[in-house]
């Protein structure tokens, strides 16, 4: 699976709760390396991505992840790719669900434990903690 979080320290601990329930998991800062990661990797079984603002670095500006949900949904490879959206904004959720996303969650809402539970459903693996 891939995970696109910006904060490390939040990656982190997503990435614990589904190394918990026994995914593999690829971590990618933004989604401009998402995007990367998966044109040039194993194509995932599933996308996690955190919404966030739009990322400038020093002027130039990378595609955010609602960019990369366009990207994903216009390469034909990975079209059927679920997409899972956390936000806890409520115009990126409607944005990221006319991109393509599979499924939004509000991201207050849900704990690190909670989310493995769901991607390891929509996986077809309910089994585990």
């Amino acid at each position: 699976m891939l995970l696109v979080e910006r904060d490390h320290a939040i990656a982190e601990m997503y990435k614990l709760g589904f190394v918990m329930r026994g995914l593999t998991v690829d971590v990618a800062r933004d989604g401009e390396e998402g995007i990367d990661r998966v044109l040039r990797g194993d194509l995932p079984d599933i996308v996690v991505v955190d919404l966030g603002l739009p990322r400038v670095d020093r002027g130039v500006p990378r595609k955010d992840e609602l960019d990369m949900l366009s990207t994903l949904r216009s390469i034909r490879l990975t079209q059927t790719v679920p997409v899972v959206a956390l936000s806890n904004d409520l115009q990126s959720v409607d944005d990221a669900m006319d991109r393509g996303a599979t499924e939004c969650i509000a991201q207050w809402r849900v704990t690190p434990r909670d989310l493995a539970r769901k991607v390891a459903q929509m996986l077809g693996n309910p089994v585990g903690l």
